[in-house]
């Protein structure tokens, strides 16, 4: 039984968020920007190789890295170092991050390449699926299509129109 029942204060902190990308050898040529996320416990280089073999090498590729961070075996030595897109408890602010992630890379990629929404794909997998089919029902114009490999729609099926 916990000694005090404590006040919980939510606050707000700028971030930096990371993605890897794999830019063909004329990027000119490329009629396809593609976002690609991760499942849980894996990370965005796995995720970029997952997607190439997808999509293919002449296409431009980023493969976002989820925001949050774990030891794949905790106790031992030099173990991997695993990463998730959130968990259940802070459902919201998981959501509004990845939304922001995404939206933040997908504008300064189309910006460098010169390649609209339209041509835009989200592809997730496992954990990332959900969040990608929140992100085009809540910002349908910002991308073309949507890939969900391994993954389901939202438990509640509604886009995170709440979370913006």
């Amino acid at each position: 039984m916990p000694l005090s029942s404590p006040e919980s204060l939510t606050y707000s902190v700028p971030t930096q968020a990371e993605c890897l990308l794999h830019i063909p050898a004329d990027p000119h040529t490329s009629d396809l920007l593609v976002l690609t996320l991760h499942g849980y416990g894996m990370n965005a280089q796995s995720m970029l190789d997952l997607t190439l073999m997808l999509v293919g090498s002449d296409r431009i590729v980023a493969s976002l890295q989820g925001p949050n961070q774990f030891y794949q075996e905790l106790g031992k030595p030099r173990t991997a170092i695993c990463y998730n897109w959130g968990t259940h408890r802070h459902s919201a602010a998981n959501i509004r991050l990845h939304h922001d992630m995404v939206r933040s890379a997908r504008s300064q990629l189309q910006d460098r390449y010169h390649i609209g929404p339209e041509r835009t794909l989200l592809i997730g997998f496992s954990q990332s699926v959900g969040f990608g089919y929140r992100f085009a029902g809540t910002y349908p114009g910002e991308i073309g299509g949507v890939i969900g490999i391994c993954g389901g729609v939202p438990r509640d099926g509604r886009p995170a129109r709440t979370c913006r």
